[in-house]
């Protein structure tokens, strides 16, 4: 199991397990929230936590349009 931690303070700290349903990134365009499935990139040798990007539907229709 992944999972988060983040101290609250100095006596709190909360974990919380990565799933498919609590991962979001913000567009790099937009900067909307998009929910991302890690499960999906895993696969793809170039995917990295720190250096991707995934856009929103919007964006991606606004970039194949050339807008």
């Amino acid at each position: 199991m992944f999972y988060v931690k983040e101290k609250l303070g100095e006596t709190t700290e909360v974990a919380v397990k990565i799933t498919a349903e609590n991962v979001f990134c913000k567009c790099p365009r937009c900067q909307a929230e998009v929910p991302v499935d890690l499960m999906e990139f895993m696969g793809d040798k170039d995917f990295g936590l720190y250096d991707s990007a995934v856009y929103c539907d919007n964006c991606v229709e606004l970039l194949k349009r050339g807008v």
